[in-house]
């Protein structure tokens, strides 16, 4: 990379991560392509996130740890490329890559940011260990800083995915392992109660929380304390099913 794109992903990581303030949360409507980019932009997003499983769906690759790399990131970076918006990608587990590959794809492809989970997709339904899954943390910090880029890392944990509320204690367990380990955000997928989300930034002293929301809930999330809010792939969802149904109404017999 030269050194002025080093620069430019450096200021574009700065204010990704500066944008996680639990009184003014920030706000991602996940993007999967540049049209869904333009519009989420224009409609005056301070940052973009993408989702795996949008992105994989719309182009036809798996949303699975052997997803054709060269695909993901080249819509990662088509989409980084249509905006000068600071970008953090979905990036699954990790896609098994080691942790400065992966960082270097993720730079190359334009982002500063990423979500890397902790479910263990050789075990479907399943989550990796805390402490590998912080470990795991803990080598794309180091391999960033190698980099020279802060990239913003949401650690996300998919307990509530498989223990629904129950699953707050683990929750709290991993988070605090996982932010000990060098994240900056960490994101129990499926955290999408205003009352469940303040007990979870008050468990984790305050640290930015990643919590979900969608048009109904969206205030409630806001005065929540978390500092980042998304949607994950319901956009997408909600964009083919609007397809879904036009081409029904035109094509019935």
């Amino acid at each position: 990379m030269t050194a002025t794109l080093d620069t430019n992903l450096a200021a574009d990581a700065a204010t990704l991560r500066s944008l996680h303030d639990p009184g003014d949360p920030l706000v991602l409507v996940n993007v999967w392509d540049v049209g869904s980019a333009h519009r989420v932009a224009d409609a005056g997003a301070k940052a973009l996130a993408t989702s795996s499983l949008a992105i994989a769906t719309a182009i036809g690759i798996p949303d699975s740890p052997d997803a054709p790399l060269d695909e993901m990131f080249g819509a990662i970076g088509r989409i980084t490329a249509a905006t000068d918006l600071p970008v953090s990608a979905d990036l699954l587990d990790g896609y098994g890559l080691p942790a400065d590959e992966l960082v270097e794809r993720l730079l190359g492809a334009g982002a500063v940011g990423f979500n890397i989970e902790d479910s263990d997709h050789r075990q479907p339904g399943t989550l990796v260990p805390a402490s590998v899954a912080a470990a795991r943390v803990a080598d794309l910090r180091r391999a960033a800083d190698r980099a020279g880029i802060a990239v913003v890392i949401n650690a996300r944990t998919d307990v509530y995915l498989y223990d629904g509320g129950d699953g707050t204690p683990e929750v709290i367990g991993r988070a605090r392992a996982y932010l000990d380990a060098g994240a900056d955000c960490v994101y129990p997928v499926r955290l999408d109660d205003a009352v469940l989300a303040r007990q979870v930034v008050e468990e984790l002293d305050g640290a930015p929380v990643n919590a979900n929301a969608d048009v109904t809930t969206i205030d409630d999330i806001r005065s929540s304390g978390a500092s980042r809010i998304s949607i994950g792939p319901q956009a997408f969802f909600r964009a083919y099913s609007t397809l879904d149904t036009i081409a029904a109404a035109l094509l019935r017999p």
